[in-house]
């Protein structure tokens, strides 16, 4: 699925540059919205996972490819990891505390149903914090959308991916009542008002151990201190 950022450009371009530009524009669209912290795992060589806003540069480890195709289309690069050898994505966790916040990515399972837990991003840990996941809703193989309430449960959002091997854009945020998902902009049928845990410790992508680990490929992640507005998702 192609990105949906608001802003355009009026062609024709040349084929490097309108890809280099479409890279900037939606880099740019998301930070006017203000995240904490914004990771594009585009990075094709090394380690390090650079933050764009916080400077909190994160540590890819395990096995992994950097540089596979990514959600945007914007030639920018993704983080892909597998079912068979453990890889994530390491940073510091950012402190939106419990009440206010959103968590962003583009994702991509390699397989539905995807593994047991198999959390996608994480803003803390498995003990405290938030994130999302390709489970049963339950923590177990499915592919259903899955909000953590890091150290207390799973949420079942009700929302189930169709198809592997497609790109989703996934948003959860929390207003400081009502916590809800949305894929492709569309919010899912199941909200929750019940309390999570403030993160703290790391930012992951993909595991939050070595048993639990996401599936597919993942690009985008950008964390908040505030909900973003349906209108927001809608624009990234």
């Amino acid at each position: 699925m192609p990105h949906r950022s608001g802003l355009s450009y009026v062609g024709p371009i040349e084929p490097v540059r309108s890809t280099r530009l479409m890279n900037w524009r939606y880099e740019q669209v998301i930070r006017a919205d203000g995240p904490a912290g914004y990771w594009r795992l585009g990075e094709r060589a090394g380690t390090s996972a650079i933050d764009l806003v916080a400077a909190n540069t994160g540590t890819y480890a395990g096995t992994y490819t950097l540089g596979a195709p990514g959600g945007v289309n914007d030639g920018d690069g993704a983080f892909a990891i597998s079912t068979a050898a453990y890889g994530k994505m390491t940073a510091a966790a950012i402190a939106t505390g419990a009440s206010v916040w959103s968590i962003e990515a583009w994702i991509n399972p390699a397989a539905l149903p995807n593994n047991n837990d198999s959390p996608a991003v994480i803003n803390g840990t498995s003990a405290v914090g938030y994130g999302f996941a390709v489970n049963n809703g339950g923590g177990t193989a499915g592919s259903k959308l899955a909000i953590l309430r890091a150290g207390i449960a799973w949420f079942d959002t009700g929302y189930t991916f169709p198809a592997a091997n497609a790109w989703y854009h996934v948003v959860v945020t929390r207003d400081g009542t009502t916590a809800i998902g949305y894929v492709n902009a569309v919010a899912a049928p199941n909200t929750t008002i019940a309390a999570f845990n403030a993160p703290a410790t790391s930012t992951l992508v993909g595991t939050y151990d070595v048993t639990a680990r996401f599936n597919g490929t993942v690009d985008e992640l950008a964390i908040y201190a505030h909900a973003l507005s349906p209108a927001q998702i809608l624009n990234h």
